[in-house]
C-alpha cells in the first residue's frame, strides 16, 4: 500500500485554506431581506467565523501554543453568539423555540468535539500523527461555522416567517381560540 508522505504543515495549510475560503462565502450567502442594523445574531455570528478564522491560520501555521487561546476565544464568541439567542427566544412564540434549540444543541457538541480534538492534537504534537490531529482541529472548527450560519439562517428564516401579516394573524387567532374547541366544518368546502 502506498502512503502519502507530506511535509509538517503541507496538509493543514491547504486544507485550511479551503476551509477558511468556505467559512468566509458562508455569511455572504445570507438572505439580503433581513435587515443587519443592530442584528445581535448577525454580529455574534461573524464574530465566531471570525474566530475560527484565526483558529485555522494559526492551526494551518502550526503555531501549537496559540492553539488552547484561539479554541477559547471561538468558545468565547459562540458563548456570546448563544447567549443572544437565548434573549431572542424569549420573543418568540413558544412553537418556534424547538427549531432553534435543536440547532443550539448541535452547536454546543460541535464546541465539545473542537475541544477534545484540541486536546488530541496539543498531545500529540511532535508525533507522526500530529497531522491528523490537526486536520480533525480543523474538520471540527469547519463543522462549528457551517453549524453556527444554520442558527443563523434559522432565526432569520424565523423572523420572514414571524413578519409576514398571515402570520401575525395566525398567531393571534391561535391565541385567542387556544381554550375553544375548533370551528364546525363547512359543508360547501367538502364536496364528496
Amino acid at each position: 500500500m502506498g502512503q502519502k508522505k507530506h511535509s509538517k504543515g503541507e496538509d493543514s495549510s491547504s486544507s485550511s485554506s479551503q476551509s477558511e475560503g468556505r467559512c468566509a462565502s458562508l455569511l455572504q450567502s445570507t438572505s439580503s431581506e433581513i435587515h443587519r442594523t443592530d442584528d445581535l445574531v448577525y454580529k455574534y455570528t461573524t464574530r465566531v467565523v471570525s474566530a475560527v478564522r484565526q483558529l485555522l491560520q494559526g492551526v494551518q501555521e502550526a503555531r501549537t501554543r496559540d492553539y488552547l487561546q484561539l479554541v477559547k476565544t471561538v468558545g468565547q464568541e459562540l458563548r456570546g453568539l448563544l447567549s443572544t439567542v437565548d434573549e431572542l427566544m424569549d420573543t418568540l412564540p413558544a412553537a418556534h423555540h424547538r427549531e432553534v434549540t435543536l440547532v443550539h444543541q448541535v452547536l454546543s457538541k460541535d464546541m465539545a468535539a473542537l475541544v477534545k480534538a484540541l486536546k488530541m492534537a496539543t498531545e500529540m504534537q511532535e508525533t507522526t500523527v500530529e497531522a491528523e490531529y490537526r486536520r480533525a482541529m480543523l474538520q471540527a472548527a469547519h463543522v462549528l461555522v457551517v453549524h453556527a450560519k444554520n442558527l443563523l439562517d434559522t432565526v432569520d428564516a424565523l423572523r420572514i416567517r414571524l413578519a409576514q401579516p398571515q402570520t401575525l394573524v395566525r398567531m393571534k387567532e391561535n391565541m385567542l381560540y387556544a381554550n375553544l374547541p375548533p370551528p364546525p366544518l363547512n359543508s360547501t368546502n367538502h364536496a364528496n
